[in-house]
This record gives structure tokens, sequence and C-alpha cells, in this order.
């Protein structure tokens, strides 16, 4: 955990510093947040530690809500799919694990579109393995094993327009698993002024 708190501190710093010194170099409207916005988040998903023992880079797609509580809050719900490509374990075994996250929270803004946020919730963590001699269930089913887990996303990031970008850290199971998020959004529809 602590860790995680170390790589937040340091990605937080870099992530503030870039975001105001290019939204000072160019001269922008202030951003304004509809009552309602619906929109889709792309993500990369990068394990470090822990993670990245059992499994590799991962690609999904998340649907997001958000509602503005008061003109710089809103709070956000988001669900999706985040799957991860094979990942070599060595001796013949590979692994294949995803993760559905099912997330609340909130985000905060800045005039300029910069924002911060955090979200928690359940996530669904799931896996397999193969081998030499074919798939390989943890609980010898002939299923994937699954696990909900508790997960969180720490997050900060840019809008601009219908354009959404964001860095994080995705701990899809805050005792154990970590990795960088990498989103790229869009917002769909906006509206309630």
């Amino acid at each position: 955990m602590k860790t995680i708190v170390r790589w937040a501190a340091v990605a937080a710093v870099l992530a503030t510093g870039l975001g105001v010194s290019g939204a000072a170099s160019a001269k922008m409207e202030p951003l304004k947040l509809a009552q309602h916005t619906l929109g889709g988040d792309a993500l990369v998903i990068i394990p470090v530690g822990d993670f990245a023992d059992v499994t590799a880079v991962g690609f999904g797609a998340l649907v997001r809500y958000e509602f503005r509580l008061v003109p710089p809050v809103t709070l956000t719900g988001r669900i999706g799919f985040v799957g991860h490509i094979a990942h070599d374990l060595g001796r013949g075994f590979d692994s294949r694990t995803w993760e559905v996250p099912i997330l609340f929270g909130a985000r905060y803004y800045s005039k300029l579109g910069i924002w911060g946020g955090a979200e928690m919730g359940p996530v669904i963590v799931g896996g397999k393995a193969r081998g030499p001699g074919g798939t390989i269930f943890a609980n010898n089913s002939r299923t994937y094993d699954a696990k909900a887990k508790f997960g969180l996303v720490l997050t900060g990031g840019y809008r601009w327009r219908i354009f959404d970008a964001g860095f994080g850290f995705f701990v899809p199971d805050i005792d154990d698993l970590f990795g960088f998020m990498f989103s790229f959004g869009i917002n769909f529809a906006s509206f309630g002024r």
C-alpha cells in the first residue's frame, strides 16, 4: 500500500505540473459542465508488481455517467470490461485475466478543464491459465475462475469540449493488485445546464 501511495503522489505532481503549464500557454474558454453527461472511455492498463507477475497489458472500455453536484464537482458511475493479453508464465504456461469494474466516485474540475477524481466499488476479477496439456482452471471447473474484489481508481486528466483524457492508478484488488491506467474518452450526450 505504501508503494501505491508513493506512485500516486509522484503522478499527481507530474499531472498537475503538465496540465497547468499546458493550460497556461493557451487561451481557453472556461469549462462548462452539464447537469448530466454520458460518455465512454477507452482504457489501457499497465500492470505493476504482483499484478504484472500474472497478467500483461490490458485493454478495455467503460461507460461513464456524470451528475453535476455543484459546479466544480460531479458524481461518477462507470462500468465496463478490461481484457488482458496472454502473459507467459514460463515452461509452456500462460495466463489470461480480465476485470469488470463497477465504480462510483467523484471528480473535481478546474475552470480550465483539469480534473482529479477517485472511484471505488466492486471489481469482478477473473482468469485462467493454459499449459501444454490444455486449460487449467483454478476451481477445477470448465469456466473462468472469477471473484468480486474491492477496487479503487485514482485519476487526473483534462477535458476539452467532448474529449476527456486521463492518467491514474487502477487497483482492481486493494489488497494486492495495482497498475497504471491511461484513458481517452468521448462524451456522447450532455444535457441540463
